[in-house]
């Protein structure tokens, strides 16, 4: 799943990110930082709620 998130495809990115929060782990959130950088903003926001989900106290 970690490889999807540099897919050209910026869709896939979005339905990577959205996995590995459903996972729940917040050390996912290390490897989606890069993301919220991305040229799409469409997958900066997706990233920037999922990353928020994984750090707060309730995950």
């Amino acid at each position: 799943m970690i490889a999807c998130l540099r897919d050209t495809n910026a869709d896939v990115r979005k339905a990577a990110a959205i996995s590995l929060g459903k996972l729940n782990d917040p050390n996912a959130a290390a490897a989606l930082e890069p993301l919220l950088q991305d040229a799409d903003r469409s997958v900066q926001q997706v990233v920037a709620q999922v990353v928020s989900t994984l750090r707060s106290p309730e995950g």
